[in-house]
């Protein structure tokens, strides 16, 4: 069991006995109650019956101030590759939660296996390759600094190389099934997985952010197509 529920079991217990605190232990108990709900509800948790993302670890929580996606001052246009309702909540692992899974999946609710996969704003190849866990994957660098990283792929365009610049809503790939491999890695089917970083180093290492929020606030016509 997780610290974060943990500490709600011990919150309830609290809030529930049946002693009469004084007003100020009153009032420490439910800051303590509305503390530990707004750490669940920030970590994907259950907000209004939406989705309910497994539990927070501690890590997760301790991690949370790095998920917050940047804030540059260069302005770019961005545009998702599918429709949000192509995502849904299937075991509902398929929408980003800091610490744990590292992107937004594609695919699971409308079939996607085969389509063209089109990147998110125009920037440049920084890699391109294989990852037994990503399978097929690409990264883009945009002029925001941000990184795009699109995994899974059927497979990837032909004359996409590192370095080469690519534009809005440009062919990158094909939605597939490719990778899957390790433990925790495990595919049901095809699917994009779509990641947004700050930096990028590797799977394992990037500071992820979430893709819906920072998409989202850019795909307005006061952004650019830089």
């Amino acid at each position: 069991m997780t610290d974060i529920s943990e500490n709600s079991e011990n919150s309830t217990t609290t809030v529930t006995r049946h002693v009469r605190p004084s007003a100020g232990r009153r009032t420490r108990v439910r800051a303590a109650a509305i503390a530990v709900a707004l750490v669940v509800g920030a970590t994907g948790a259950a907000v209004g019956g939406s989705f309910a993302a497994p539990p927070a670890s501690a890590a997760t929580v301790a991690a949370a101030g790095a998920c917050a996606a940047p804030q540059p001052e260069t302005q770019v246009h961005y545009e998702l590759p599918f429709s949000w309702e192509s995502t849904g909540t299937k075991d509902q692992q398929n929408l980003f939660v800091c610490g744990g899974h590292k992107g937004v999946d594609f695919g699971y609710v409308q079939a996607l296996e085969g389509e063209p996969v089109s990147a998110v704003a125009s920037g440049r190849v920084v890699e391109r390759g294989y990852e037994g866990c990503h399978g097929n994957y690409v990264v883009i660098k945009h002029p925001d600094g941000v990184y795009s990283a699109y995994a899974h792929l059927g497979r990837i365009v032909n004359d996409l190389a590192v370095d080469s610049r690519v534009e809005l809503g440009q062919h990158v790939g094909t939605v597939g099934r490719s990778g899957g491999e390790g433990a925790g890695c495990e595919i049901t089917g095809a699917h994009l997985h779509l990641s947004m970083a700050s930096n990028w180093s590797g799977w394992n290492t990037s500071d992820f952010f979430d893709p819906k929020e920072y998409i989202g606030a850019r795909n307005g016509d006061g952004y650019g197509t830089v």
